[in-house]
């Protein structure tokens, strides 16, 4: 992966995916708060914990049903609502806990609105459609359920739910990995026992972009019992480029991809490899969802 800013500016998240905006720490919403500052973000602005839980973002604050980023990256919703996505997965706007797809569930029931489910059967989790295979699918939101397969990217704005096929062993190393066929697939698999790690192979044209996500069982907001897959990236030289788990609003699951991860855009032609791994509890079953967005 590579860096996409000069020395001295950031990247800023984008509600829209795909390609960031370099720009000076704290100057707009979606920047990096400025390091070491009195004043850390621009006027309107607040910083506050980033997507990647890892750092702090400057955010703007949105209004009960107002219009807002679902991914907290450049907005937060007041007065205890939170973002949800629109139909066309676009952007969102900021509902009442149980309300909407993708809204938080409510503490007590019913946890969502007719027509909804949540992701969890108790605890936090957000209110999720179920769609069936071959049907549009939200994979940057998480406010869809696909049934016995995953949410694969067909591009950087649209996606469809797919059957989901099982990894084949041996592919317990990045150089054994299972070869993909198709740009868009969804493989099932468990962890337990001496099987620690399963890789996949897929090769990347030049300026593509990659979405590898993880998740168990049916849910997409992930649940301890359903075990903590790992997600690694190898680059065409063997390197291990990035490693990611436990994404934010994926509970103990992973996301990588361009809205999540600028820098997964735009990559060098090559053959990556892609491991799930797991601690020393087991994961009982897991799906990987890989697309290649040329």
């Amino acid at each position: 992966f590579r860096d996409a800013c000069a020395a001295g500016l950031v990247c800023a998240l984008s509600p829209l995916g795909g390609v960031g905006t370099c720009v000076t720490p704290g100057s707009v919403a979606g920047s990096p708060c400025m390091p070491g500052a009195a004043t850390r973000c621009a006027a309107g602005l607040e910083c506050r914990p980033s997507p990647d839980g890892e750092n702090e973002v400057c955010v703007s604050t949105a209004l009960p049903a107002g219009r807002c980023d679902p991914l907290d990256g450049t907005t937060i919703c007041s007065m205890d609502t939170d973002c949800a996505p629109n139909t066309a997965l676009t952007d969102g706007v900021c509902a009442a806990p149980g309300a909407a797809a993708g809204a938080a569930c409510r503490g007590v029931a019913p946890r969502c609105d007719t027509g909804l489910s949540c992701s969890l059967e108790s605890g936090g989790g957000r209110c999720l459609r179920t769609v069936a295979t071959g049907a549009a699918c939200d994979l940057r939101y998480y406010s869809t359920r696909c049934m016995g397969g995953g949410c694969a990217a067909d591009s950087a704005t649209t996606a469809t739910c797919r059957a989901a096929t099982a990894e084949t062993e041996p592919n317990d190393s990045p150089a054994a990995g299972t070869s993909l066929a198709g740009a868009a697939v969804v493989l099932a698999g468990s962890l337990s026992g001496a099987d620690v790690r399963d890789c996949v192979r897929v090769t990347i044209p030049a300026g593509a972009s990659l979405v590898a996500e993880t998740f168990t069982g049916d849910e997409r907001v992930c649940e301890r019992s359903g075990g903590d897959p790992s997600l690694s990236v190898y680059a065409p030289s063997g390197a291990e480029i990035v490693r990611e788990d436990d994404s934010p609003r994926r509970g103990l699951c992973t996301t990588l991809a361009p809205w999540t991860h600028p820098q997964a855009s735009g990559l060098t032609a090559g053959t990556y490899a892609l491991c799930v791994g797991r601690g020393e509890s087991a994961v009982p079953s897991y799906r990987l969802v890989v697309s290649v967005l040329r």
